[in-house]
């Protein structure tokens, strides 16, 4: 079958994939000898059983969910549930029947759950995290993939030998027609399940064999690397993803957050400004870019990002705070504003809940720039409170460092806000 339908010929044209012929040879074994250990249960049948499963399972760990596809014969067409549910005429015999099968399968699904275990261990380096591709990207992909596979089985056009995940670029359209889909075939199967079994056993046994596979659990070496602090051996990966793929948006991201870990502040700014090109929505990173805009001392254009965020969200407390900092403690007279400052620091102390001490000694430099000293004062005693119960010593030595100045009538400047040859 692998040799002749062209969905899967790599487990016959290459060598590093016999693994999918192993299991599958496994698989086959595993049947026939469950269907003979039905006819006529012994220990010795069982064991059959059991023993060619380990094999499969140790060939490629994708035949972990055959205990249920087991279960599925057992309806269809060894009708083993009617079977032994046919001397006792009331339901709850025939529900007792149901659960000796399933304790039947206990030793299976033991193994199971101990492949899946030690595959787990063994690939965890290239297992990524969560945060990677978000839950609503991989379920929809999924979802479309399960619809996907049954068009491709029938007519096996535009096959490739990689197939980059969409992320979350899927149209809403094909989410909702892939659920539509998947309802629709599950209602027909369960509806002529009387007349004709084999549709509800076959439609079962596609969409439980496919689960392994079927993309909820993400692969990324990239990402574990740089969690562990292995930056440089990151990069590399998340080089190649994009190379594969130029508009992977996680693979620029996570390459973005590994130049920043190294210092190299004009690579993270490139790779930024490519992932809002992919994802203008992204306002964390566009937050994210106006910091680092502000390293490179081009001022004006952080500006311009975070006045972005705020034009996609009015409430986004960072860009508020950064934007404030920005026209009440740059040395560059043009660009500061302490009315504006005020505005935009009160309006992120209050989104803050009062419990940010940042976003305090941000409030203290506004108030200080716009000439209202003693507000200066009272907020930067608050933030050095407030610090020094969250434990930030640092911040509120700063803090205190600047009631003085307040006192005096002093305004705070910030150096690192410099403006470099060509900023605006």
């Amino acid at each position: 079958m692998f040799a002749v339908h062209p969905l899967h010929v790599e487990s016959v044209a290459w060598i590093a994939e016999r693994k999918d012929v192993l299991s599958g040879v496994f698989f086959m074994l595993t049947l026939l000898a469950y269907a003979r250990y039905a006819r006529r249960p012994s220990f010795g049948r069982y064991m059959a059983v059991v023993l060619l499963f380990a094999c499969g399972l140790m060939s490629k760990p994708m035949l972990v969910t055959l205990p249920f596809v087991l279960l599925l014969l057992d309806y269809w067409p060894l009708n083993r549930i009617a079977r032994l549910a046919a001397s006792a005429q009331k339901a709850p015999i025939a529900k007792s029947t149901i659960i000796k099968l399933v304790l039947e399968k206990i030793p299976l699904i033991v193994l199971s759950v101990g492949s899946s275990v030690v595959t787990f261990l063994a690939q965890q380096p290239a297992i990524g995290g969560t945060e990677e591709l978000s839950v609503s990207s991989r379920v929809g992909n999924a979802l479309v993939s399960y619809i996907a596979y049954i068009w491709q089985m029938l007519w096996p056009a535009r096959l490739a030998l990689f197939y980059p995940h969409p992320e979350n670029r899927l149209p809403v359209w094909q989410i909702v027609a892939a659920v539509i889909a998947l309802i629709g075939f599950s209602v027909i199967a369960v509806v002529v399940r009387r007349t004709r079994p084999y549709v509800l056993v076959g439609w079962l046994w596609y969409l439980g064999m496919l689960v392994p596979v079927i993309g909820i659990l993400q692969v990324g070496l990239g990402i574990v690397l740089l969690q562990q602090g292995r930056v440089d051996e990151a990069i590399p990966r998340f080089e190649r993803a994009i190379q594969i793929r130029s508009q992977n948006a996680p693979a620029h991201d996570n390459l973005a957050k590994a130049f920043l870990r190294k210092g190299q502040l004009a690579d993270a700014m490139v790779e930024s400004r490519k992932l809002l090109e992919i994802q203008p929505e992204n306002l964390e990173v566009r937050n994210v870019l106006g910091t680092v805009l502000i390293q490179q001392g081009l001022i004006g254009e952080a500006i311009e990002q975070w006045q972005e965020t705020l034009r996609r969200d009015p409430n986004n407390g960072n860009a508020k705070s950064n934007l404030a900092w920005v026209f009440a403690t740059c040395p560059e007279e043009s660009l500061r504003d302490g009315n504006r400052a005020v505005q935009l620091a009160e309006q992120a102390f209050q989104l803050s809940g009062g419990k940010n001490a940042i976003v305090l000694r941000t409030l203290a430099a506004a108030y200080a720039e716009s000439g209202r000293f003693t507000d200066a004062v009272e907020a930067a005693r608050r933030g050095a409170e407030l610090a020094n119960q969250q434990g930030n010593s640092g911040l509120a030595a700063e803090l205190e460092s600047s009631i003085a100045l307040y006192q005096s009538g002093g305004a705070l400047r910030d150096p690192s806000l410099t403006m470099s040859h060509g900023s605006r």
